[in-house]
């Protein structure tokens, strides 16, 4: 399985690369050439929370609302044999549905990075994703050799 992460690149979880450190830090590199060096951390966990959006799927927030009412129609309907009512969307528990669901889409510690996969797939974008983060915290503007 293949995840990918900012500037296009693309980790197979099955094979990891050993110099994927480098490789995080080329494309943070490209990320933060414009980059005033004063302003580099805002960059680093700019960059960081890109990452953490791609390894979640990068959903749109108006197709990841679509995706939650469309889950809850099919479970009233499977439960329950009723289609609910439009009320039932516009309350204050769907909002807060939907506001635990956006939190969740940007945890770095999660069980659920993309839907359908194999549960032993999450920890290998775990440590994916613990080593780019620290690729991109031990980055130095300067010093990255490219």
């Amino acid at each position: 399985m293949n995840v990918f992460l900012p500037g296009g690149l693309k980790v197979d979880l099955d094979c990891i690369p050993d110099d994927l450190e480098e490789q995080v830090q080329k494309v943070f590199s490209e990320y933060t050439e414009m980059t005033n060096p004063a302003f580099m951390y805002h960059d680093k966990l700019c960059f960081i929370d890109c990452m953490v959006e791609k390894l979640h799927g990068n959903k749109d927030s108006e197709d990841a609302v679509m995706d939650a009412m469309k889950d809850y129609l099919e479970y009233e309907v499977k439960e329950y044999g009723n289609i609910p009512d439009k009320d039932e969307y516009l309350d204050v528990g769907f909002m807060e549905h939907c506001y635990k669901l956006g939190q969740k889409s940007m945890e770095m510690y999660s069980h659920q990075f993309i839907k359908k996969q194999r549960k032993h797939d999450d920890e290998k974008i775990m440590k994916v994703l613990c080593r780019s983060i620290k690729a991109v915290m031990d980055y130095e503007w300067g010093n990255d050799g490219i």
